[in-house]
């Protein structure tokens, strides 16, 4: 591990989550004083921390989606005229003669007889993502690549609308446009948004500090004498600042970057700006060791 400077190698005993934030994003240079908290703690902060974000991006982004999907809806619904399920089947009123290929708001919407197979490669046209649907399922589809790959989400399937197992065994018909239109269904849509916002955050953020942090014990450095887990620990702890940079310009849907280039490009200037604040706080020779341990 670095050496800390003298006047940094005695930390309170047991420090405030106040006082870890303070220095965490008004006295970088002191950061280094976190190597003696538990690399627990600093998971648990960190997580925390990727959790509210997650919370606040779901909250922002929710009432737009509910709007979209609203908009869908009453698309949909000049399309179709209306949609049902019946006994285990996916109904509507138009179009009667299929295939009917249709478009909206980018996405290509392909309407299939009973007993038509999803294709298994992209299909035609310019769209990247596309909603296929028939009386026995209904799939979203993405193109993964310029090759035609698709990616697959069953939105039904086996009469099952979302894991919803009553549809299967329901004989009454089921009037979808009521389900869309519930408060439940879009209280439904926040709390998926928010849940899987923050679980989408959480994986790319720990990933790459999991990758920060073992490249470091491989190549046996320094920075890493402790052990793995106390490395990945601090590491958690100065990812906090730039996890919240990167919440907040994905939360006002800038266009340019994604969370995990804001993320990684903010920690690596993190990591630079504390480095160089210690070093400028102590310039003598022997008190640059953090620097040249990263």
């Amino acid at each position: 591990m670095p050496t800390l400077p003298p006047q940094l190698q005695s930390p309170p005993p047991i420090m405030s989550l106040r006082t870890i934030l303070r220095w965490l994003f008004l006295e970088p240079a002191r950061a280094p004083m976190l190597q003696a908290e538990s690399p627990w703690r600093g998971i648990r902060v960190f997580v925390a921390t990727v959790l509210l974000c997650g919370i606040g991006i779901g909250l922002i982004q929710g009432p737009e989606l509910c709007s979209s999907l609203h908009g869908w809806g009453g698309w949909l619904h000049r399309t179709t005229g209306r949609m049902w399920v019946k006994g285990g089947k996916l109904g509507w009123e138009t179009p009667a003669a299929m295939p009917y290929t249709t478009r909206h708001e980018g996405w290509r919407v392909d309407f299939m007889p009973a007993g038509s197979k999803f294709p298994g490669n992209a299909a035609e046209g310019p769209e990247v993502q596309g909603i296929w649907l028939s009386p026995d399922q209904a799939t979203l589809w993405f193109r993964a690549d310029e090759k035609g790959t698709l990616n697959t989400v069953p939105v039904f399937q086996d009469g099952l609308l979302w894991n919803a197992r009553e549809l299967a065994v329901a004989d009454q018909e089921i009037d979808l446009e009521g389900i869309a239109a519930s408060a439940k269904f879009r209280g439904f849509v926040t709390a998926t948004v928010l849940v899987l916002q923050s679980l989408w955050m959480a994986f790319i953020s720990l990933m790459y500090l999991t990758l920060f942090a073992v490249v470091p014990v491989l190549l046996r450095s320094p920075w890493a004498r402790r052990g793995f887990l106390p490395l990945f620990g601090f590491y958690c702890f100065m990812a906090v600042p730039p996890v919240l940079v990167a919440a907040v310009y994905s939360a006002l849907g800038l266009p340019g970057l994604d969370f995990s280039m804001l993320f990684t490009c903010g920690f690596l200037a993190y990591v630079m700006l504390m480095v160089w604040m210690v070093r400028r706080a102590n310039p003598s020779k022997e008190n640059t060791s953090v620097g040249d341990d990263f």
